[in-house]
């Protein structure tokens, strides 16, 4: 990895695993617990999007790998 990606991953795990150095006032509060619930969300329906994309392109591999052959 990169000196820039490791500096970037880590900054964005201090900010997830501290989210209270972000709260300065209530409005910050609502902001950042509403950022961390969208991006939950998001990494889900990206999760289940990406499972039913790759199972399905499996299923249609199978079906083609295994068609029966006419023997004429």
């Amino acid at each position: 990895m990169t000196r820039r990606l490791r500096l970037f991953l880590g900054v964005l795990a201090c900010l997830v695993a501290f989210p209270v150095v972000a709260h300065a006032d209530p409005v910050s509060a609502y902001i950042v617990t509403t950022v961390l619930g969208f991006s939950g969300t998001a990494a889900a329906v990206a999760t289940f999007v990406v499972n039913a994309v790759l199972y399905s392109a499996g299923s249609f591999s199978e079906d083609r790998a295994f068609e029966p052959e006419d023997d004429q």
